[in-house]
């Protein structure tokens, strides 16, 4: 589990093909303090797991899966990228709940600053809209950040400088595209809400449901 809140940056020392995906070299910087084997760490938002450590650098590898969730395909050695150990137990916490498993991307429409701060438009398509709600959480590149305004397809965030200057947000440019995690609690909800379709008896949490026990 994570937190969307970036403990670094890295830069992409290679992007090698491998027979089941890509296997991504990285540098993070500044480097950790006992990186270990087997680890999860979320690369740009993707739960990976260390499978090599060389020096300062260490190795994970992308399924292919993963690889069409993401925007991994598009990045090239020296590109920089948000890195998020994977939180410990007890740890404080932060941000929202992150799992580090993609939903999809979207792509940077417009970038405004509004004083200090920057406002984002992205379109992240339909696939993604029914987990989005205004003041709610989403993980964009791993960053956890609110929804400002949700408006169809078209999402809009406003990241404060230090999110900025600690994150690959800094450089972000207009027709980027970007890794999105929407929050998990929406998905179970949907999920929740969709009923069970067996014959079986159901206990599920259903509109009336909601309504019978003075939720609505």
């Amino acid at each position: 589990m994570f937190t969307g809140l970036i403990d670094r940056t890295g830069t992409l020392q290679s992007l090698e093909p491998t027979p089941s995906g890509l296997e991504l070299t990285i540098l993070p910087s500044p480097p950790y303090d006992q990186l270990v084997l087997g680890e999860s760490i979320a690369v740009n938002g993707m739960c990976l797991t260390v499978t090599k450590i060389k020096g300062e650098a260490f190795s994970a590898d992308v399924s292919r899966e993963s690889i069409h969730r993401s925007n991994v395909a598009q990045l090239s050695r020296g590109d920089a990228v948000n890195l998020e150990r994977a939180m410990a137990m007890g740890g404080r916490f932060g941000g929202h709940i992150v799992s580090g498993h993609l939903d999809g991307t979207g792509q940077i429409l417009a970038i405004v600053p509004d004083g200090q701060v920057k406002l984002f438009s992205l379109d992240i398509g339909s696939d993604m809209t029914r987990w989005v709600v205004e003041k709610g959480s989403i993980a964009i590149d791993g960053i956890s950040l609110t929804l400002a305004k949700v408006e169809g397809t078209i999402i809009t965030i406003a990241v404060i400088p230090h999110s900025l200057q600690a994150t690959t947000l800094e450089k972000a440019t207009i027709g980027q595209t970007v890794n999105i995690e929407c929050d998990i609690l929406a998905k179970y909800v949907e999920k929740m809400l969709a009923g069970n379709t067996s014959d079986a008896p159901s206990d599920q949490v259903d509109l009336d449901f909601l309504a019978q026990h003075g939720y609505l």
